[in-house]
């Protein structure tokens, strides 16, 4: 078990902006596109109830997806987000130093999609991209603060876009039997969007923990074509169908609440004190049950992604951040605890003092 903590350099988030896509897709909609894409049998109705009961467990109510049939692209809502943290954090794009790429969902393995925003930006700064599934936002956090704090760039963008379900992950609504159900459900809670945050040097530090637990890479996969030559010939990862996205959330859920509480415990002497922990957005359960397990004040924890927008990756940090302050739940001066878990398995926490976007 590797586990890493260090006091980080003095950055603040200057800007934060947020585009969501337009098509609404409520729980209904889910149940109606597993129907969809399989012939009714004896297993259609043990299905959709073993699809709806998942899906009120995590705390699952609706997500977004692009309108593809109005020509809703990616693209555009990056720009979206990208625009807004800019004139949020009140400085132009040829001011950045750094733009960093650091979502799960790409348009390329080659080049890197930070390249891609960059060149949309109309600017020439150094850019490259971070892959680390749903930790993508905060490795780019501490990146874009070690960087600002070395004196090598004033101002850093972190992009996350996190788009491609009907594209991605069509093949895990084609559910042949309830068994199924344990390697595709997370697929039915993912959610589209993209933030963008700009990132600017300031006299509060943030620190940063985490925590690995390599041994349970199996637990949430989507592997390449050429992934077998990859991996142990005859693993269970050697026996992974190509470009087909499984999860076994139970299991995950359980690993990763084990390793943050344990991640909690090493770092936070006083779970009361902080002001506001924003998780990320995979479960709503699994969050109220981590925080109730650690006596987390339940008017502190801001859970409200899961709910209002899925599970929406390495985006949903960012976005937590974005609505808890829209909400008025997070106040300059705030004291915050970001708590993700990510494929890995990973958990990580950063706590910082939040200041006022844009000052």
């Amino acid at each position: 078990m590797h586990r890493f903590s260090a006091k980080g350099p003095d950055v603040k988030i200057a800007g934060l902006g947020v585009a969501i896509p337009s098509r609404r897709v409520d729980n209904d909609d889910v149940l109606r596109m597993v129907a969809d894409q399989r012939p009714r049998d004896s297993h259609s109705s043990v299905i959709a109830r073993s699809v709806m009961d998942l899906l009120l467990s995590t705390g699952s109510k609706a997500r977004y997806y692009r309108d593809l049939e109005r020509g809703e692209s990616a693209r555009d809502l990056i720009a979206q987000a990208m625009q807004r943290a800019l004139e949020q954090a009140g400085i132009a794009a040829h001011q950045l130093g750094l733009l960093l790429y650091s979502s799960v969902g790409r348009a390329f393995i080659e080049p890197g999609n930070a390249n891609i925003c960059a060149d949309q930006l109309g600017v020439r700064c150094d850019c490259f991209d971070i892959s680390d599934a749903c930790m993508g936002w905060l490795r780019s956090a501490q990146i874009a603060s070690d960087a600002i704090h070395a004196g090598r760039y004033q101002h850093v963008l972190v992009i996350n876009a996190e788009f491609g379900i009907p594209e991605l992950f069509a093949n895990c609504f084609r559910v042949s039997s309830p068994l199924e159900l344990r390697r595709t459900f997370a697929a039915f809670t993912l959610g589209e969007a993209a933030t963008a945050t700009v990132f600017s040097a300031s006299p509060e530090p943030w620190s940063f923990a985490y925590r690995n637990r390599p041994d349970l890479v199996g637990l949430c996969t989507y592997p390449l074509p050429s992934h077998t030559s990859y991996v142990e010939p005859g693993s269970e990862l050697s026996h992974m169908q190509p470009m087909t996205f499984r999860a076994y959330s139970s299991k995950l859920f359980a690993a990763a609440s084990r390793e943050l509480i344990e991640l909690l415990r090493e770092q936070i002497s006083d779970v009361t004190q902080p002001h506001l922990y924003v998780p990320h957005s995979a479960s709503h359960t699994a969050i109220i049950g981590i925080a109730r397990r650690m006596g987390v004040p339940m008017e502190q924890l801001y859970g409200e992604i899961m709910p209002r927008y899925g599970n929406v990756a390495s985006a949903s940090l960012p976005l937590g951040l974005h609505c808890a302050r829209e909400d008025g739940r997070l106040h300059p001066g705030d004291d915050v605890v970001l708590c993700p878990a990510s494929a890995g398995v990973s958990v990580a926490i950063a706590r910082f003092r939040w200041q006022q976007a844009g000052c």
